[in-house]
């Protein structure tokens, strides 16, 4: 499994600290086993995120004891990342199957090994958010013509200077950016309340945002960069729909491409 390095938890205007989509959540334990299966079925990349800390750690659920009600956590080569598992009251764990988003909490992790290598045995999720909505498949942005973000960042004395990132991927409940070097911090929870969203060919949005995850990505020529998650809080009317425009019309690009159509 990889070292330190979670998207984002989709929401459109979230109000005081309920979660969203918590009407999404199965707790009948048949079904949360089946998602849970379905997550070593298809080998899911878990993100496990540490309360407290700006990093997230991938991982993934290597097997499931339906009898002992228990799974088992991929854990890491590294004894840090390790630690920062073990000793963390809970952990917040995301992943997807077919595009569609799960988010659960683990907590009660005890590392054990199995064949030479750490694992972390887990009492099952008793909910597990199944966000099964057609409206939150999340696009990966072209390389040519990418979707922009225009991010406020606020400095000393009442400064503040604005910075353009580059939108890595984007559904209708929120966005990544590519982060190159490491000017400007982005944690966890952090809000950016005037950012301006500019899609291709498209007028420019006021959103407001807040950053769900933060993890660091080694590119081929060996740079790395930050990915942050952001989901949106506030979007403006009719937002939504023009950016579901958006990812339906680079969808129908790309399946033309591929047909040899264009």
């Amino acid at each position: 499994m990889p070292g330190i390095s979670e998207s984002p938890s989709p929401c459109i205007e979230a109000s005081g600290g309920a979660d969203p989509d918590e009407r999404f959540a199965l707790s009948d334990p048949l079904r949360v086993r089946q998602v849970l299966q379905s997550l070593i079925d298809g080998r899911a990349l878990i993100t496990a995120h540490v309360p407290g800390r700006s990093h997230a750690v991938p991982t993934a659920i290597i097997e499931l004891d339906a009898d002992a009600g228990r799974l088992m956590l991929d854990g890491s080569a590294q004894a840090a990342v390790n630690r920062s598992i073990r000793e963390a009251p809970h952990l917040g764990c995301t992943g997807q199957i077919d595009r569609v988003g799960v988010r659960f909490r683990l907590s009660g992790q005890q590392q054990v090994e199995i064949d030479g290598r750490v694992a972390f045995s887990t009492p099952m999720p008793a909910t597990v958010v199944y966000l099964q909505r057609r409206e939150l498949f999340r696009l990966e942005a072209p390389a040519a013509d990418p979707p922009n973000c225009l991010i406020r960042h606020e400095g000393g004395q009442g400064r503040a200077r604005e910075v353009e990132y580059r939108v890595s991927d984007i559904s209708v409940g929120g966005l990544a950016i590519a982060v190159a070097g490491g000017a400007f911090a982005f944690e966890l929870r952090q809000r950016h309340r005037d950012c301006e969203l500019r899609l291709p060919g498209m007028a420019t949005m006021a959103v407001q945002t807040e950053v769900r995850s933060v993890s660091t990505q080694t590119q081929a020529n060996g740079i790395e960069t930050r990915r942050v998650g952001m989901a949106f809080t506030i979007l403006p009317r009719g937002a939504d729909v023009a950016i579901q425009r958006y990812i339906l019309q680079v969808e129908r690009q790309r399946i033309a491409r591929r047909n040899g159509l264009l």
